[in-house]
């Protein structure tokens, strides 16, 4: 009798261990929005996106400055070829800011010379989401000041 309770509790043991694993390889997904720490900083943007029939994403997000007026957007517009990295060159990164909905300030160019990534891990055809992680520079075309992302993800629905 005493047997039959020790294997029952051995049996519960291992299920429950083994059910209840936890995958430490898979990072959590983000959830819907555009996330980064913008020159040091916490930044976080509203997504948008759209799939065009070429096979063309163009993905963006919007962010707002709640102490004024102004907006920052980032962007990355590329021929879409599966998940994976996409070398910087293959798509269009490109970031601006306004005031209000002025036409933008300055239109910056990415840095070639930063280890900027762009990875696409997931894209739902069905659900029409797309998740990305990216890392990015870009630096003014008119001074000296530059804008870095790094830890960038993102995860946005497509239109």
């Amino acid at each position: 009798m005493k047997t039959k309770w020790v294997y029952c509790l051995g049996a519960l043991i291992f299920l429950f261990v083994t059910g209840c694993r936890y995958n430490c390889c898979n990072p959590p997904l983000p959830p819907i929005g555009v996330f980064a720490l913008k020159n040091n900083v916490q930044w976080k943007a509203t997504p948008a996106g759209t799939f065009g029939a070429d096979d063309t994403m163009k993905i963006t997000g919007v962010g707002i400055n709640t102490d004024s007026n102004l907006h920052d957007t980032i962007g990355f517009k590329f021929k879409y070829t599966g998940g994976g990295s996409y070398q910087i060159a293959q798509i269009d990164p490109f970031y601006h800011t306004k005031t209000g909905n002025s036409l933008p300030l300055v239109y910056n160019k990415i840095d070639t010379a930063f280890d900027n990534y762009f990875r696409i891990s997931e894209y739902d055809p069905y659900t029409r989401q797309v998740t990305c992680y990216f890392q990015v520079k870009f630096k003014s075309p008119v001074d000296t000041t530059t804008v870095t992302f790094l830890n960038g993800n993102l995860k946005s629905p497509l239109n």
